[in-house]
């Protein structure tokens, strides 16, 4: 409904503009909303496809790796008995010590793709527990607030790729990663003092 003064009744190509474009105002917004709708269902629908990723990691691949272990264990305490062999011995520890470690990867991974933390504690805590594994100085300034899970999903993702790709390629000695709210959005800033740079008309970049 357009409300105008009884004046303007005499002006009726006004009022049709007007109409005309308060109409096109209300599609636009109708067309926005639907997009965020749209965009919202997708990052909705990628993070739960995590979720079950990291959980189908977890309770099919781990037990039979600590199963191996206990194996391997075993195998070592038969090896290391009387009239056991002294080679073998070691052999099984470097094997015990590999299945460790791809233990450590698989719960890396895991966490990689939903940590449990970020569903638990929010976006601070959990880059906080990510730079543990960056070896160079990381300052991290970012708010303590939750946000929806999309959001903070998001910006983990962005900022523990960014903490990647400048611990392989850029050379950089420090990181700083900072957010803050910005008409009412979630704005996270992330830089380093590595070689790089970002080009995006030209479809060329790097570490930035």
């Amino acid at each position: 409904m357009l409300v105008y003064d009884a004046a303007l009744a005499e002006q009726p190509q006004l009022v049709d503009a007007a109409v005309a474009a308060a109409g096109l105002a209300l599609e636009n917004a109708r067309l926005h909303a639907v997009e965020r709708a749209h965009l919202a269902r997708l990052a909705e629908a990628a993070i739960q496809e995590r979720r079950n990723l990291e959980r189908d990691l977890h309770d099919r691949m781990q037990p039979s790796l600590l199963h191996l272990s206990r194996l391997v264990d075993q195998a070592r305490e038969a090896a290391t008995a009387p009239g056991g062999q002294g080679p073998l011995s070691g052999l099984l520890d470097t094997l015990a010590g590999a299945v460790h470690a791809a233990n450590q990867e698989l719960r890396e991974l895991a966490q990689g793709i939903h940590p449990a933390i970020l569903t638990e504690r929010g976006l601070a805590v959990a880059v906080g527990e990510r730079i543990l594994r960056v070896p160079i100085p990381v300052l991290v300034e970012l708010p303590r607030e939750r946000y929806r899970a999309t959001v903070e999903a998001t910006a983990f993702y962005v900022i523990s790729e960014a903490l990647t790709n400048t611990t392989k390629h850029a050379h950089a000695t420090q990181v700083t990663i900072r957010g803050w709210q910005q008409d009412g959005r979630l704005v996270v800033a992330i830089r380093d003092d590595g070689s790089g740079g970002a080009a995006p008309r030209q479809r060329a970049g790097g570490p930035a």
